[in-house]
């Protein structure tokens, strides 16, 4: 069921909303822009950046502290592990924000410093995601989705375990089912597998039955199904979707900053009203010594390039079109030209648009079946584990080469 009316309650304690709090549905420690003042008061808001979020980011420290422009990057440089080549040798090592800090082997083989050494090459890095860190932020972003999408939170609430002390949250635990997604046909294989990887978030939030499921894609890497209940009740199907990419246009570049500069003192009122900005919220983001004049520009500016990051799903995953499905056609078998046919008009229409009701959620199999993703995937995690590893593996791989070769890592 789609709430009807604003749930006016925090989430987590219950209290009435008096004060707007504003909550990332994706963390913005990791470039999330999507924000709703719906979800929790501020001091929950406080608790899940304490209980859920502070560790969850870290598991991304390769990524945010090496790609440029991110909606937001964290103030300070972040310590994560991976790997170095030296000397034909492979190493396990610690970074910090760009640097190589430690190499503790090789050091001591060395018997030196580290800046004593040279030909240190970075090679890949870690992510830890076999923990109840990762699963419980992957968890919360589908939670918040959800809430923002209007879903009734009472039907949320049997895989969410919040601790209380009278009204103040102590703990904040999500226990839903996680799912990790691979792609099962070869049109999904084809989105997935490009020379480069493209950076971007998307949540699909969408009900099967009495099943309510969301798709959380980070960095279009890290790719989940997080099943939010069980008991769901709606007398239509939900489909909700989500896309952002996950980096802002340069400031550098012309058709951002736009006129702006050229624009006069004089017109700041028309500015406020054109770009839906108000003088108040200006203000909190005021810079010691900044003129109004300046502040108001800056700001307008910011969200110009903050909106320029929502994209949608269609053009972030279109995969070439119908050039592409004929190339794919050439190299297929008779039996895979009728599946590829099937899935590739299952997914996108006539003018090469995706349909976004079956994307991540159905597909068609190689008796022509179409088959729910979710429950698929359940089945490949109990027969066919070794094939999600590959897949993820190959998905680091892609991600790690994309760090080292757009990054000022050393």
């Amino acid at each position: 069921m789609i709430a009807n009316i604003l749930y006016m309650r925090c989430v987590y304690c219950q209290k009435e909303i008096t004060t707007k709090s504003s909550e990332h549905v994706i963390q913005n420690a990791i470039g999330g822009i999507l924000e709703s003042e719906d979800i929790c008061c501020p001091e929950c808001n406080l608790a899940v950046e304490k209980f859920v979020d502070k560790d969850f980011v870290k598991i991304f420290s390769p990524i945010t502290n090496n790609i440029d422009y991110l909606p937001k990057r964290a103030s300070t440089e972040s310590c994560y592990d991976g790997q170095v080549m030296c000397a034909g040798q492979f190493y396990d090592a610690k970074f910090k924000g760009r640097k190589i800090i430690s190499v503790p082997k090789l050091q001591q083989e060395r018997k030196c410093r580290l800046d004593k050494i040279k030909g240190v090459v970075p090679k890949q890095f870690n992510f830890n995601l076999q923990n109840d860190v990762f699963e419980n932020g992957l968890s919360k972003i589908a939670f918040n989705f959800a809430i923002h999408s209007g879903i009734n939170p009472e039907f949320l609430m049997d895989f969410v375990n919040v601790e209380k002390d009278g009204f103040n949250v102590t703990s904040i635990k999500f226990k839903n089912r996680v799912i990790p997604f691979c792609p099962l046909n070869i049109v999904d294989s084809k989105i997935e597998f490009r020379n480069e990887i493209q950076l971007y978030h998307n949540l699909i939030l969408f009900s099967n039955g009495k099943e309510l499921w969301c798709y959380v894609d980070l960095f279009n890497v890290f790719q989940y199904y997080v099943l939010l209940s069980e008991k769901f009740e709606s007398s239509e199907k939900v489909l909700r979707i989500y896309a952002q990419k996950c980096q802002k246009i340069p400031l550098s570049e012309k058709h951002y900053v736009e006129d702006l500069h050229y624009v006069k003192p004089k017109h700041i009122s028309a500015l406020l009203t054109i770009f839906g900005v108000t003088y108040e919220e200006c203000k909190a983001q005021r810079k010691e010594g900044e003129d109004d004049f300046s502040l108001i520009r800056r700001v307008i500016n910011e969200k110009i390039r903050k909106e320029s990051v929502v994209s949608s799903l269609s053009d972030l995953v279109n995969i070439g079109g119908m050039v592409e499905f004929v190339d794919l056609l050439k190299n297929s078998s008779d039996t895979g030209k009728i599946n590829l046919y099937h899935n590739f008009s299952f997914y996108f229409d006539e003018n090469d648009n995706l349909i976004e009701n079956n994307f991540r959620q159905y597909f068609i199999d190689g008796d022509g079946q179409i088959k729910f993703y979710p429950h698929e995937m359940i089945d490949v995690m109990q027969s066919d584990s070794k094939m999600i590893r590959e897949y993820t593996s190959l998905k680091f791989k892609l991600m790690c080469n994309y760090i080292l070769k757009n990054s000022l890592l050393k």
